[in-house]
């Protein structure tokens, strides 16, 4: 049976992508050792499923046609680091306006998906993951460019669909394919 690694998420216009590049330009300069989120693949993750298989895709479809949330403004706003700033293992651009919108639909996708056997999150913050940290190089310089950006707004995102994603894993990075969107009312 053929495993699918999936996840749940929320795309963004280009004119936002665009922005939040300019963190990234931000991050490079500071010589830090990241990867970094390629422009096509900054999105909001709702849930990460892992790998999937065919009978349980079935079961991620009826949870997403339970979604029926509303069309929503995003504003993708400041940047942060998790888990903190003594330990930086990922760099992310928060989310401002709409984040309830962001939460409600995430505890419906987790609460249904927690009845066909996903595990629950134990807490969930919506962002957007702009990079992974390999080591401690140049740290300071890293942290500093991210607060220099922590109260910027990159724009407003106008969110209508939600939309399951397939992972797979390259050499160069993660290439991502949409499996199915689901439209908001």
């Amino acid at each position: 049976m053929e495993m699918v690694r999936a996840f749940l998420a929320l795309d963004l216009p280009d004119e936002v992508k665009e922005r939040i590049m300019k963190v990234e330009e931000d991050v490079l300069k500071s010589g830090a050792d990241v990867k970094l989120v390629d422009y096509e693949n900054l999105h909001v993750t709702l849930k990460f499923l892992g790998d999937v298989d065919s009978a349980k895709m079935e079961e991620v479809n009826k949870v997403m046609d339970g979604i029926k949330e509303k069309m929503f403004q995003l504003e993708a706003k400041g940047t942060g680091v998790f888990p903190n700033s003594r330990s930086v293992r990922v760099l992310w651009v928060g989310v401002g306006k709409g984040g309830e919108n962001v939460r409600a639909i995430y505890e419906k996708l987790d609460e249904g998906l927690a009845t066909v056997g996903f595990k629950r999150e134990l807490e969930f913050t919506p962002h957007i993951t702009i990079g992974r940290v390999r080591s401690g190089r140049n740290k300071q310089l890293l942290l500093e460019a991210m607060e220099r950006n922590a109260s910027k707004s990159f724009g407003i995102a106008k969110i209508e669909k939600v939309v399951l994603k397939k992972s797979v894993l390259m050499t160069t990075g993660p290439l991502y394919s949409n499996l199915r969107e689901i439209e908001l009312e």
